[in-house]
């Protein structure tokens, strides 16, 4: 009853008619961590770190378990919520981490795995394939196995659903299983048009018994704050940064009522910098985390759609964007194509003329220069005639080199 009062508290402070949806915009764009982030372990770990711009805190860092001290770093952050929850929010693996990920998973008996984005964006590699490929039911990293259980379900329009059994593979008799969301359309910077998928799928997550949930995008920021930020508000839904944004903030509202959203981004980049990236995530969370205490019993007002009408003009003018980027995209691709087929034409011709025999003109040099040096060699009397014709056809001739004089039929014809 207190988060539903809180709930209410929060709504009538912040959609009021003045609200500008765009000066709010403006205004977290300009957020500048206050937080001096300390981050000497990750120094010791460049390799590990898919960019070199994202901190991970050691104050709130994900110590792997059962390894030595200078083995023990994975990018990845405890998102400790207000009623003690905790998901870890990870940066997507590379390839060199994968092992170190399972082992995060085995470790701290994670039940779900929440991947919010794809493998390749754009032709960019977001986050290595650290599940066996969809015509494989097993596949090892390192010293893991991890195996496909039953079959893959759309759980909606855009998010996969596989469960997989986790084991070493020297002790095969103690296995681990984890259910994996995969939201396959939410791309990078930017968030879905509707909070019907991340709530559903935060509301299962929740529901899971056993470790942490491990949140994770390509740099396990954006789209993971979003969705953990949304999960703040209520005991009962979920999150990773745009994910972990939303049950930390519906957490937050329910806890204390009047609340600027900012303070809650602000909140959530101390324990993972960089927590909701992009303005499309930031404005998303706040539509989640408003969807979810409509659900708790929160009148819905039209200041509510209005926040809701300028995010979707907003992702309508950055799909456009997008498209017309892609489009560009192919064009070049087709000009190159096209260029290369045109060098090759030009190749091809270019050997058929260096194919082409001598010049009669030359073959006539050569002929009689070897007349000439016949002539010379037997004695033979001169015949006026032939020395005036070699003559002319002398004097018209190219000029050769003395190699080309003594093997003509080693040169092609000048041109």
């Amino acid at each position: 009853m207190e988060a539903l009062i809180n709930e209410k508290k929060f709504c009538k402070a912040f959609y009021v008619e003045s609200l500008n949806a765009k000066k709010l915009l403006r205004d977290f764009m300009a957020l500048r961590s206050a937080v001096i982030c300390v981050a000497e372990t990750q120094k010791k770990h460049d390799s590990k770190c898919r960019y070199c711009d994202i901190m991970c805190p050691d104050s709130t860092r994900v110590v792997l378990q059962d390894r030595p001290s200078d083995n023990d770093f994975i990018h990845a952050n405890w998102m400790t919520m207000p009623n003690g929850y905790r998901y870890i929010s990870a940066q997507g693996p590379l390839d060199e981490t994968t092992e170190d990920f399972w082992h995060m998973i085995f470790t701290e008996k994670s039940t779900a795995i929440v991947m919010i984005c794809d493998w390749v964006e754009d032709e960019i590699q977001k986050c290595a394939r650290y599940i066996p490929f969809d015509d494989c039911e097993s596949r090892k990293f390192g010293i893991y196995k991890v195996t496909r259980v039953g079959q893959t379900v759309m759980l909606m329009d855009g998010v996969k659903e596989h469960t997989f059994e986790v084991y070493i593979t020297e002790q095969p008799t103690i296995r681990h299983t984890v259910r994996h969301f995969h939201f396959v359309t939410w791309l990078d910077h930017t968030a879905p048009i509707t909070s019907d998928s991340v709530l559903k799928v935060m509301k299962t997550v929740k529901e899971l018994k056993g470790g942490p949930p491990v949140i994770h995008c390509s740099a396990g920021i954006g789209r993971t704050g979003t969705f953990i930020g949304q999960l703040q508000t209520l005991p009962y839904h979920l999150s990773t940064c745009s994910f972990s944004g939303v049950d930390y903030g519906i957490q937050r509202i329910g806890r204390v009522g009047e609340l600027n959203p900012l303070d809650l981004v602000r909140e959530m980049r101390e324990m993972r910098p960089k927590a909701v990236q992009s303005h499309h995530q930031f404005l998303f969370m706040i539509i989640c985390i408003t969807d979810l205490m409509v659900l708790d019993g929160v009148p819905r007002d039209d200041e509510m759609d209005d926040i809701v009408d300028v995010y979707k003009e907003i992702m309508e003018k950055a799909k456009k964007r997008r498209d017309e980027k892609m489009k560009r995209k192919e064009e070049s691709k087709r000009n190159e194509v096209a260029g290369k087929e045109d060098d090759e034409a030009k190749k091809k011709e270019s050997s058929k003329i260096q194919g082409t025999p001598l010049r009669k003109v030359e073959s006539n040099v050569a002929v009689l220069m070897l007349d000439a040096n016949h002539e010379k060699k037997d004695g033979a009397p001169k015949d006026d005639k032939k020395e005036e014709k070699k003559d002319d056809v002398l004097k018209t001739a190219p000029k050769l080199s003395s190699f080309e004089k003594h093997r003509p039929e080693l040169f092609t014809a000048r041109e």
